[in-house]
């Protein structure tokens, strides 16, 4: 139970939400948005959260729906604050955005945690983010009309705005006190709702026990080629230890990482090294392998003398081991994620090396803790980049 008394306050539009807040603002007293109440109730029974009022805005009709709009002469996805995660996971939506949504926590608690809730919780993960740092969406807020910053509703009681998301974002979201978020845009030319669905299950494990089944989409004539994948220490329920979301947005590949830093963030410095040699194709192919011993794609085949290991077993001299770089016959490449590579993407090899140099040069901290060291977040990342070029770079089993 919460060890003390608070007020709590239904709003049933934006303006009686800041309206409240402004009231309990005025008595000196604190007053905190609720959308879920996952983390406030977690946290306050914990003593670590203390508020005198909860004003409660899952009622407000624009928070806790998904709609289109317009602005700035593009059409948008609105997706609701207040949204529970299971509402989006379970539609009709991106399919990048529901394998994001779908890896985090579990099914039941994921019917109480909120879309808002885990782009502006105090944990570090935050993997609901992740779509929008690499379509560079819009975030739309509801402010009292004396908070600074952004155009302005002239004579309504509260301001409303819409803003890119790196604006508001910087290792997590800052809006301003008293600031209330309302909806997170994604542009409809970028988010097309007909790609692949995120597993119905939890991914298989791996072989130290870390989730590693990608869930991707192909480029079509609808959409953007994408990949997703999401590596834990537990194979069941836990928090991440890598989150890696890539997408085609328009002619360049963005690249965004969770779990790897203290907070999500695009890698912009891998994303320019990509961009420079002409795409994930040409930045694999640049990388290179050690001569006759390119491993096949994505683990299914293989060119001439080089055959691919599957989950790091034995290979004949010459070829890619199929795991991680673990051992292999004398004179074998290792090869990546075991899943197979395509050229120069071995975690062993140049295209490792290039990926790692380019995580390195970010000047970003790899986070450390009980489920991980610095040094193992940086080989899951390098070993899920890797993997995640490979797939975007083939197309029908070919290298595009």
């Amino acid at each position: 139970m919460i060890p003390f008394d608070l007020r709590y306050v239904r709003a049933e539009s934006a303006e009686e939400a800041v309206a409240a807040w402004s009231t309990a603002n005025k008595r000196g007293e604190t007053a905190h948005y609720l959308g879920g109440g996952t983390e406030i109730v977690t946290l306050a029974r914990e003593s670590k959260l203390y508020t005198d009022e909860v004003i409660d805005c899952s009622r407000i009709p624009e928070a806790s729906a998904v709609e289109t709009v317009t602005e700035g002469g593009r059409e948008w996805f609105a997706y609701g604050a207040a949204l529970p995660l299971n509402r989006i996971v379970d539609g009709d939506h991106q399919g990048l955005l529901r394998a994001c949504l779908a890896g985090i926590a579990d099914r039941t608690t994921r019917n109480s945690i909120t879309l808002g809730g885990n782009i502006c919780g105090m944990l570090p993960y935050r993997e609901a983010v992740l779509p929008w740092l690499l379509a560079e969406g819009l975030v739309e807020t509801a402010a009292p009309r004396s908070t600074d910053g952004g155009a302005t509703d002239k004579g309504a009681p509260i301001r409303r705005v819409r803003r890119p998301i790196a604006e508001l974002f910087d290792k997590r979201l800052k809006p301003a006190p008293g600031e209330l978020v309302l909806r997170f845009l994604l542009p409809m030319d970028w988010a097309p709702s007909d790609v692949s669905t995120p597993p119905a299950a939890p991914p298989s494990p791996g072989a130290d026990g870390r989730r590693s089944d990608p869930t991707y989409g192909p480029r079509t004539a609808a959409g953007p080629g994408w990949f997703y994948q999401r590596r834990t220490k537990d194979p069941r329920v836990d928090y991440p230890l890598v989150t890696l979301a890539m997408a085609e947005i328009g002619d360049e590949l963005r690249v965004a990482l969770g779990g790897v830093w203290g907070y999500p963030a695009r890698a912009t410095v891998l994303e320019e090294a990509i961009r420079e040699a002409g795409g994930a194709a040409a930045f694999l192919d640049r990388a290179g392998t050690a001569p006759g011993a390119n491993a096949g794609n994505a683990g299914h085949g293989t060119a001439p003398g080089a055959n691919a290991g599957n989950a790091g077993h034995g290979t004949a001299p010459g070829a890619n081991a199929g795991n991680a770089g673990h051992g292999t016959a004398p004179g074998a490449n290792a090869g990546n994620v075991g899943h197979g590579t395509a050229p120069g993407a071995g975690t062993g090899g140049a295209g490792a090396r290039r990926i790692g140099a380019a995580l390195d040069a970010e000047g970003r901290s790899f986070r450390e803790d009980h489920r991980g060291s610095a040094a193992y977040r940086r080989e899951l990342a390098i070993q899920a980049i890797a993997e995640g070029l490979a797939h975007l770079a083939t197309e029908n089993g070919a290298m595009r």
